[in-house]
């Protein structure tokens, strides 16, 4: 995967930081004889519990899982609704519908492109049972004024900490927030166990309660006896393999990743036509939006806003330069979220609309060198440039 990408675009979008230490890792979990969900996974877990700045973590074969199985453990069902965020991923609405449940949709807010804590609170109603966000490329949510909201009514705040590895607001991780916060260590991600996820909860009988349905719904220390309904969601020592080598790295991926950002942003402040409003500031990614140290970005991802955006990424696609649209539309109008609700019209969401419309995901990953930010920003200027 590596070489095809680097074989098609001079610079790729992402390439997977994995090399010696995760193939060294993997053979002596191979060679230790004990290759499905093991001591390394257990390993894996506390390691991770240590990063999220949480007391549990149940690792699960993905970062869908992960989210299937914290709505399920939170008791959410048919007929119950969850807010989520209009721009995301499609898990995240998926993992609503997965419960039977109704994904309401809110606006989000520049610069964060996280949920609006006032659209959240004007959405909620008798039936909403959760508020589940995300901290899109890794930019931090309004925790605070989110945890307020959900409190104030005694509705459960969920993190989809899929891109939130390394984001921290108010001094905390954002894994640290809500009743649970889930993460993803997909290939493309800044951690990766090429796939896998993981849950975070702060108390012993909701993490027991995760082991067990990740595990077939297997009773502790009695095999064979199953005592809820339960998936095969266990993550295996070969995949933990992988993620412990890239632990031991971590603070080096999160520091390089952050100055990958702070040259983006050096270069890019002078280029006409271009605009950073997702919350990409210096110093670590705090914005403009208030919260200045309190909030330090990520970097899973690196937005920029253009007119004539499709036309701009094709024209990078030609000078070498692979980029992606995070995301093309608001959730709400992907075919399988519109069929589900049986409905063609939701009230559309402004801030959203106008980000997918707009947004273009630049190379973001470890071994990009400064030659090669220049060379994705000066082709960005001349595309933006000869556009118009």
């Amino acid at each position: 995967m590596v070489n095809a990408g680097r074989a098609a675009f001079r610079i790729p979008w992402a390439v997977p930081n994995v090399g010696k230490e995760e193939a060294s890792e993997v053979m002596d979990a191979m060679e230790s004889g004990w290759l499905s969900m093991g001591t390394r996974v257990q390993e894996f877990e506390e390691r991770m519990s240590e990063v999220a700045e949480r007391p549990h973590a149940v690792a699960v074969s993905n970062g869908t899982v992960a989210l299937d199985l914290a709505l399920k453990v939170l008791g959410i069902g048919p007929g119950d609704e969850v807010i989520v965020p209009a721009l995301t991923y499609i898990a995240t609405a998926n993992a609503v519908i997965y419960q039977g449940a109704t994904p309401v949709f809110a606006d989000v807010q520049a610069p964060s492109c996280g949920a609006d804590p006032e659209e959240v609170a004007q959405k909620i109603n008798p039936r909403t049972k959760g508020v589940l966000v995300i901290d899109y490329g890794g930019f931090p949510c309004d925790y605070s004024l989110l945890e307020d909201v959900c409190e104030s009514r005694g509705i459960p705040l969920i993190v989809d900490g899929a891109q939130s590895l390394g984001s921290r607001f108010g001094g905390k991780s954002s894994l640290q927030f809500g009743s649970l916060s889930t993460i993803s260590f997909h290939a493309a991600k800044t951690l990766t166990t090429i796939e896998g996820g993981m849950i975070f909860a702060d108390d012993v009988e909701t993490r027991e309660q995760l082991r067990m349905m990740r595990n077939q719904g297997e009773a502790p220390q009695r095999k064979y006896h199953h005592a809820v309904l339960g998936y095969n969601a266990r993550m295996s020592d070969l995949h933990a393999a992988v993620g412990l080598a890239q632990l031991r790295r971590l603070a080096d991926i999160l520091s390089r990743r952050r100055q990958i950002a702070e040259y983006y942003l050096e270069l890019l402040t002078s280029v006409p036509g271009v605009r950073l409003e997702a919350g990409c500031g210096k110093n670590g990614g705090q914005g403009n939006d208030g919260r200045g140290e309190d909030c330090e970005n990520g970097w899973f991802l690196f937005p920029v806003f253009v007119n004539h955006r499709d036309e701009i990424a094709a024209r990078l696609a030609a000078a070498g330069v692979d980029t992606r649209v995070c995301y093309p539309m608001p959730v709400y109008r992907q075919e399988s979220i519109r069929n589900y609700l049986r409905s063609e019209s939701v009230e559309p969401c402004p801030v959203a609309e106008e980000i997918t419309s707009s947004v273009l995901n630049l190379p973001m990953y470890h071994d990009l060198e400064k030659h090669d930010i220049e060379f994705v920003v000066e082709a960005l200027a001349v595309a933006v440039r000869d556009v118009g």
